[in-house]
């Protein structure tokens, strides 16, 4: 009769003991996919802003950013659209960076 009760308590165990695992690892997975996503909007803000220094590079020289090429900074793509018609405020020409 004791080894019954036993074997029935050591199995509770287990199914504690299993149920809590698998919410860890149900937690971690969650926590590596918002971290994963967080590094990836990071990248893109950064190859954003690349890509804006290298537009404003361009400027500088008297250039025109816009090209058919799209730069690759980082194994992300970089689009440069640069507007020179006076359409941004207060007469500024707008730069868009798009990340793809």
């Amino acid at each position: 009769m004791k080894k019954g009760i036993v074997l029935v308590i050591v199995f509770g165990i287990l199914i504690v003991i299993s149920l809590l695992a698998v919410t860890a690892i149900n937690l971690m997975r969650q926590q590596s996919k918002i971290t994963e996503h967080k590094i990836s909007r990071r990248r893109k803000l950064l190859a954003a802003q690349a890509g804006m220094v290298h537009a404003l590079e361009e400027l500088r020289k008297g250039n025109d950013p816009t090209g058919s090429n799209v730069l690759n900074i980082n194994g992300l793509d970089v689009d440069i659209l640069y507007t020179p018609d006076g359409s941004g405020l207060n007469g500024t020409n707008p730069v868009e960076i798009t990340v793809d």
